[in-house]
């Protein structure tokens, strides 16, 4: 959610992974996300732009029904690899 961002505006990977983590193949688990905004979208589909970009990837796993249901009505896996 926007409450869970960095207010620098830094990619949240960037802290776990590095500063080179735009060019690496990460597939993120999205188990237990009970929750999603427009926000968290945003950054969902940036991220997958910026690994794009960088010659990474981006695949997102695991997704709860609900969560899914979300990110199909917003039509995010034309964008994202789910």
């Amino acid at each position: 959610t926007a409450a869970a961002f960095d207010p620098s505006g830094r990619n949240p990977l960037e802290r776990i992974l590095g500063p080179s983590w735009s060019t690496m193949r990460v597939v993120l688990d999205m188990k237990k996300t009970t929750y999603i905004d427009s926000s968290a979208i945003g950054w969902l589909i940036a991220t997958h732009r910026s690994f794009k970009e960088a010659g990474g990837a981006l695949v997102i796993h695991d997704v709860p029904a609900n969560i899914r249901q979300v990110l199909d009505l917003l039509q995010v896996g034309r964008v994202v690899t789910i």
